[in-house]
Formats: C-alpha cells, sequence, structure tokens
C-alpha cells in the first residue's frame, strides 16, 4: 500500500480515538493513496464497536472522485490503540468481502487506523471469483 506522507498524518494524527469507530473514503492516482473522504454520517447510534458507513453519502463522493480523476482504493476505519485490536474482526472480513463482490476492482485496500499509534495496512485481492484478505507492506512517499 502506497500512501503520502499527507494522507498518512491526517489519518494517523487527524482522527479522534474511537468509539464509535470512524471510517472512510479512500481513493488517489496512479497506485498512491493521496485522498481521504471521513465518512460524517456514519450510523453513530448503534453498537460503539461497528462502523456503519452512510452508504448514499459515499457513493455520492465516489462520483465526485470519479469527475476529478481519483480512483477509488479502499475504506479505512478506526479501531482502539489497545494491544490486540490491530487484527481485522469477523464482521470486517465479511463487509471487505461484501465489497469486493460489488465491485470489479481486483485489488482494494482496508487498513485499520489505531489513532495516535499505528496504521496497519490490509489488503484484499480478488482472482477468478476469489477473494483473499491480508496484511501487506506500508510504504509511505
Amino acid at each position: 500500500m502506497v500512501i503520502t506522507e499527507g494522507l498518512y498524518a491526517a489519518l494517523l494524527h487527524g482522527l479522534t480515538p474511537a468509539p464509535p469507530e470512524l471510517g472512510g473514503l479512500l481513493g488517489g492516482r496512479g497506485g498512491v493513496l493521496e485522498r481521504m473522504a471521513l465518512d460524517t454520517g456514519a450510523d453513530l447510534r448503534k453498537d460503539c464497536n461497528v462502523y456503519c458507513p452512510d452508504i448514499r453519502a459515499l457513493n455520492r463522493i465516489l462520483r465526485m472522485w470519479a469527475a476529478d480523476g481519483i480512483t477509488f482504493y479502499g475504506i479505512f476505519h478506526t479501531h482502539p490503540g489497545a494491544p490486540g485490536y490491530e487484527r481485522l474482526s469477523g464482521a470486517d472480513t465479511a463487509y471487505i468481502q461484501r465489497i469486493m463482490r460489488s465491485t470489479a476492482a481486483e485489488l482494494l485496500y482496508f487498513p485499520i487506523v489505531m489513532a495516535g499509534k499505528k496504521l496497519v495496512p490490509y489488503a484484499a485481492r480478488q482472482q477468478n471469483g476469489q477473494i483473499s484478505i491480508e496484511k501487506t507492506v506500508l510504504t509511505i512517499v
């Protein structure tokens, strides 16, 4: 996962530690993540350990990005900064699989942001109808 230094800093230091979990879109050009859109319409009334996206608002942003030449590269969400929260939950994995099945993308990123502490990069790959999700290398440019 290649990310600009500015976006990396914004994700790591610009988000308030949760609960509730926060999330949003990642986009960029030429394989480099350079833009995010925080999901300000997420449903915060539900379980504080779940990120419930505002799909309509995010789809509007994706359409605007596409018109500006920004490619959708994935979705980030926050986890608490305590040890043991660096892994994707079962719900995270199921949601990623649904997203991958609904798009023609072969590769998308789903990093976990532990506000102020670290960013744990995950990549989802889709090939021949199979989806794999695993940690990936983080490169800051």
